[in-house]
């Protein structure tokens, strides 16, 4: 009869056992799901489609600072933070040397996390490079 009970008790201690791995699981899984990672990324499509469409306008290759700042602007309203700088070079005895820089937007807060992303443009005239830049938009979420 000693023998049966003692079954019963390792029959039970293994189902708290079993029933405590589950819920640790549960806990270590809905914890690593609070971070969306779908957001990072989300945030670096939209400073790469901002970049493209600000080099398809042609507002980086004219440096028009209203263009720029009224697209930005514009397209970059709601929960997510910007700052941008575009640098421009010219060719000049020789070699590329740094032009102009523009900035727009804010500064970035201490605690958040920052994607960037980066287009290159080229301006040409008479088949000749002119002067050539490099966007920088970074984005976070406010």
């Amino acid at each position: 009869m000693a023998k049966r009970g003692f079954v019963f008790t390792l029959d039970a201690l293994l189902s708290v056992i079993t029933l405590i791995s589950f819920l640790t699981a549960i806990y270590f899984l809905s914890s690593r799901a609070a971070y969306d990672s779908a957001a990072g990324l989300l945030m670096k499509k939209r400073a790469g489609d901002a970049l493209t469409v600000l080099d398809a306008s042609g507002a980086l290759s004219t440096a028009n600072i209203t263009a720029i700042d009224t697209s930005l602007e514009r397209m970059m309203t709601g929960a997510n933070g910007y700052h941008a700088t575009f640098d421009y070079y010219y060719y000049w005895d020789g070699g590329y040397n740094r032009s102009f820089s523009l900035d727009f937007g804010g500064s970035q807060p201490p605690s958040s996390t920052v994607v960037m992303s980066q287009r290159e443009f080229v301006v040409l005239e008479s088949n000749r490079v002119k002067y050539y830049g490099i966007g920088r938009l970074w984005v976070w979420e406010q």
